[in-house]
């Protein structure tokens, strides 16, 4: 059974149909829902109470099989206090080919116990709002509710910000084409670097080795027809700056 179709934390349930007598009407509320660590059926624990007067709450579990003729509602009868998420350890990106591509974020709570958190394409449309990186609700491009996007801070943005900021407002071969700029120039220094350590080679002794570096330079160095650098678009989505296999897919919310 999908945890969508159980009994959901946080919310207050009953078997009543309104023509049970309060005594008999069941209330359950629930704090939490898990899996059995073997069996793998799920278990929603929380606190049960009849629907007369003077009944009292008691701890209550409902299994897998027990979760039919509950109606939830519209409001839970006991405060639920918020789970509080101190630690983010991983985030597992969907595969571009799933049909229905969810963001796995795999936190801890204060208490450690384990969390994840399930991001469809709207709940990280909304998060990416909040921090500014994308549409909050898909109005224009590269805005937040209709608004521009506010660019990073001029002193203290880090390169993912960078990086985010470029590709909402940039196509994907735009975007490349500057990547390279900046990618042929370095690749042009280090080459002329290793021609200057050639040179000590040759007046070491060791011409053979500097002609090997000298040729290894001129085939890598832009301006000698090597590149371009990169090859293909780099990412902040991908491995630390990696590869970019999804373009543009993965560009939040920005020129597509």
């Amino acid at each position: 059974m999908s945890t969508t179709d159980f009994f959901r934390a946080g919310r207050t349930y009953t078997d009543g149909n309104g023509y049970k007598a309060p005594e008999v009407t069941t209330y359950f509320h629930v704090e939490h829902v898990t899996r059995h660590p073997e069996r793998g059926h799920l278990r929603a624990i929380g606190w049960s109470k009849s629907g007369a007067p003077e009944a009292r709450w008691h701890g209550d579990f409902r299994d897998e099989g027990e979760a039919a003729g509950w109606t939830e509602l519209s409001g839970p009868l006991l405060p639920s206090e918020p789970l509080i998420v101190r630690r983010v350890d991983c985030s597992v990106e969907p595969a571009l080919e799933d049909e229905n591509p969810e963001l796995l974020v795999c936190c801890v709570a204060e208490d450690g116990r384990p969390v994840a958190l399930l991001l469809d394409d709207e709940a990280r449309a909304k998060l990416a709002g909040l921090f500014g990186y994308g549409r909050a609700e898909g109005k224009g491009t590269g805005t937040t509710g209709g608004e521009p996007t506010p660019p990073p801070s001029r002193f203290n943005a880090t390169p993912l910000d960078v990086d985010v900021f470029l590709r909402q407002h940039f196509a994907e071969d735009v975007y490349l084409r500057y990547q390279q700029v900046i990618g042929n120039l370095s690749v042009s220094q280090a080459a002329r670097d290793a021609r200057m350590g050639a040179a000590l080679r040759q007046v070491g002794g060791e011409p053979s080795m500097a002609e090997l570096i000298r040729e290894v330079a001129d085939e890598i160095d832009p301006r000698k027809g090597g590149g371009p650098y990169p090859a293909v678009l780099l990412c902040s989505q991908h491995n630390g700056f990696g590869p970019c296999p999804g373009a543009p897919a993965c560009t939040p919310g920005g020129a597509r």
